[in-house]
């Protein structure tokens, strides 16, 4: 046992100490282990996010109207372009005419832009390129 331990008294639901105990048999590990770990993955991940949030304090406010138009796109949906190479739908949206994607249908090529537009726009993958319109007024 490391010498910077220190001893605590927690009280767990029965079922989840029966857990733990089961996982450290199998792991050939000691509860202290596995709850350490956890609580420590946990920390980490409050600190990811509590980064995160300081890193969007510094984003220009969107109103409400403004984000659902992001959403939505326009009234009659997000523009594609689509063709079929051999027995496969290709296609790509628009604004992002860098990340194709492909169906065996096109309506499945339609599924596939959705959950790209959802991914792309998920703030979850860095440096995505875009088009826009530039406003000359």
């Amino acid at each position: 046992m490391p010498a910077d331990t220190v001893r605590a008294t927690i009280y767990l639901d029965g079922a989840l100490h029966q857990a733990l105990r089961v996982k450290a048999a199998t792991a050939h590990r000691s509860i202290s282990d596995i709850v350490n770990a956890a609580v420590r993955a946990a920390m980490q991940e409050d600190e990811e996010d509590l980064a995160a949030f300081e890193s969007r304090l510094r984003e220009k406010p969107l109103s409400y109207d403004a984000f659902r138009a992001e959403l939505d796109g326009d009234a009659s949906g997000l523009r594609y372009v689509y063709w079929q190479d051999d027995e496969f739908w290709l296609g790509y949206l628009e604004e992002f005419p860098d990340y194709w994607t492909q169906g065996v249908t096109r309506e499945e090529l339609e599924d596939q832009l959705r959950d790209l537009y959802g991914e792309l726009t998920s703030g979850r993958i860095p440096n995505v390129r875009r088009v826009a319109q530039l406003d000359m007024r």
